[in-house]
């Protein structure tokens, strides 16, 4: 079945196959490859085929692995029909402290189904936007009061990076 919205998936960069035309119409934006690599926690990391969708309705995430990308978009497109014929969508946080959630029937990942499971050390606010070194939370509102001292290298890097951006001169 081709789609004439999405009848092409974006390619990875490390993938050096012509286009891939989908088999499905997932209305969304897709990428996929036939040698991605997979960073493990327990084990081995691997290379597989794999099939991304990021579908906006729900918005959320679903990637499809298998032996070729084909085999990997029907791995993706059989959870996309699980998540769209789930009765009702309850949410779990897994171990996710950010407030994303897991449906425990159909296992759609969302974000923002919970409030985050940390206070802004300031206001009190639930945050997980930025951290400090001694693991102090602060919310957007106050990520700048974090003392020098205790800015992670990622906090240098946004600064400089916001400076930069702030100081870029308007065209005449």
């Amino acid at each position: 079945m081709s789609n004439a919205v999405n009848d092409y998936a974006q390619r990875s960069v490390f993938d050096r196959e012509s286009n891939y035309v989908t088999q499905y119409p997932w209305l969304c934006f897709c990428q996929c490859g036939g040698n991605g690599i997979v960073f493990v926690k327990k084990g081995e990391d691997y290379r597989t085929a794999f099939f991304e969708a990021f579908p906006r309705d729900p918005d959320t995430f679903i990637r499809g692995e298998g032996k070729t990308v084909a085999e990997a978009e029907e791995a993706a497109w059989t959870k996309w029909q699980k998540i769209l014929s789930c009765p009702r969508h309850e949410f779990d946080r897994k171990n996710y402290t950010s407030g994303a959630g897991v449906c425990v029937h159909c296992g759609l990942f969302m974000m923002a189904v919970f409030l985050p499971a940390f206070k802004c050390s300031i206001c009190g606010t639930a945050t997980d936007y930025s951290i400090d070194k001694q693991g102090r939370y602060y919310c957007k509102d106050h990520y700048r009061d974090k003392l020098p001292a205790d800015w992670t290298p990622e906090d240098w890097f946004m600064a400089d990076l916001s400076n930069s951006l702030t100081n870029i001169p308007t065209p005449k």
